[in-house]
């Protein structure tokens, strides 16, 4: 079997042989990136200098594919096919992000896991959470294409970070309405009609509002991934340290790194219509 290339010699490799390419239109540019729940990552993309939306291709989880199957020819066609695709929409291929106002769209991030990202973007801090917020470029069957607001974006858009979060927070609603999923008499899934992204809903005005009218009590809010949040009645069945437990577990077996949100339990008040953060518990050392 051939010896499969370290990740130098890979990187090295895959950028010559797509430089070599007559095909691809544009130049062959690479710069780090920062993704939500993620280490810094090496994005490989074209530069075709008409600020055409174009994707990007990431070299270490490209590496990691290639390692998997050990066929490198296969892998750069399909590095080759990925960053030469255009959107679909014949409207993004200027985007004008001062007109995209209406496109803005939020999302909820854990504050630990992604601080280095956080310094470099404008967001809102909620708890131990934080609103990132993003540029909904289109949408498919298979899901969304988005661009992340930065700061360059937001001085293009020439909004204030406050005028961000309140349009991004109604386009969302709107967009990508909440639903409520019943798993039990206890247990309230609180997610978008699409089921990704969706924590984000606990924040929609009058989202666990409705909930805690139709239990007729306080709730707790479980962060169970960047997808979604559990809502538990505070009817003195389970405290706060036996939730902040389950969560703790279910984060550390049951949910991937990149879709964790955060280890806290958070409570919601009925009188004030606040989300406090419940006070942590020690954790055991095992």
């Amino acid at each position: 079997m051939e010896n499969k290339m370290s990740y130098a010699e890979f990187k090295e490799q895959i950028m010559d042989e797509l430089a070599a390419m007559p095909h691809l239109k544009g130049e062959l540019r690479h710069r780090e990136v920062i993704k939500p729940n993620r280490q810094e990552m090496t994005g490989i993309y074209l530069d075709c200098q008409d600020r055409t939306p174009r994707p990007m291709a990431y070299l270490e989880e490209i590496y990691q594919e290639y390692l998997e199957h050990g066929d490198f020819d296969k892998t750069l066609k399909l590095v080759a096919w990925t960053i030469s695709q255009e959107h679909p929409s014949e409207e993004l291929r200027r985007l004008d992000f001062a007109n995209c106002q209406d496109q803005l769209i939020c999302d909820l991030v854990g504050i630990k896991q992604n601080q280095e990202l956080l310094e470099r973007i404008p967001h809102v801090r909620e708890n131990d959470t934080a609103v990132i917020f993003r540029i909904l470029l289109y949408t498919e069957e298979e899901g969304h294409a988005t661009c992340l607001v930065n700061e360059e974006i937001q001085k293009e858009l020439g909004m204030t970070r406050k005028a961000i979060y309140e349009k991004a927070m109604e386009n969302t609603a709107r967009l990508l309405p909440a639903v409520t999923m019943e798993l039990g008499p206890n247990l309230t899934v609180l997610s978008n009609k699409d089921l990704s992204h969706g924590a984000i809903c606990m924040l929609y005005p009058g989202a666990l509002e409705k909930i805690a009218e139709e239990k007729g009590v306080d709730l707790y809010i479980l962060p169970s991934s960047i997808h979604e949040v559990l809502a538990v009645p505070d009817d003195g069945e389970l405290s706060a340290a036996d939730l902040q437990t389950m969560v703790r577990e279910a984060n550390r077996t049951c949910v991937a790194p990149d879709e964790l949100l955060t280890d806290s339990v958070y409570r919601y008040s009925r009188e004030d219509g606040v989300i406090h953060r419940c006070k942590e518990t020690p954790q055991r050392v095992r």
